[in-house]
């Protein structure tokens, strides 16, 4: 398990994403946070903003860092390691501002 921390209401939480996945390079492993959620939860913009602020300090450590959300029978993924991405989080203040992130710049 990997803890991310995310700030709630002024406090800082523990989430833990549901997936740490561990692939075989060439040259060693590689590690993923992979985090699937439903949109229709409350906590979506403190998980986003935390899991950015994670990639921030420690994306390079790791393969992707992902916020998965299910559309339809498709799949859309924000990769924290884009700077693009974490920009954007970081002046997202409501979940519909989330929803515009993943509109613009998700990943099928």
């Amino acid at each position: 398990s990997i803890e991310v921390p995310c700030l709630v209401d002024d406090t800082w939480r523990p989430m833990f994403p549901d997936m740490l996945i561990v692939r075989r390079t060439g040259d060693g492993f590689v590690f993923d946070i992979l985090e699937p959620h439903d949109d229709s939860r409350s906590d979506n913009l403190h998980k986003a903003r935390g899991l950015s602020m994670f990639a921030e300090q420690h994306g390079h450590k790791f393969g992707r860092i992902q916020l998965i959300r299910r559309n339809g029978d498709a799949y859309q993924r924000l990769e924290m390691n884009k700077t693009a991405v974490r920009n954007r989080l970081a002046t997202a203040s409501s979940n519909s501002a989330i929803d515009a992130v993943f509109a613009d710049l998700s990943d099928w």
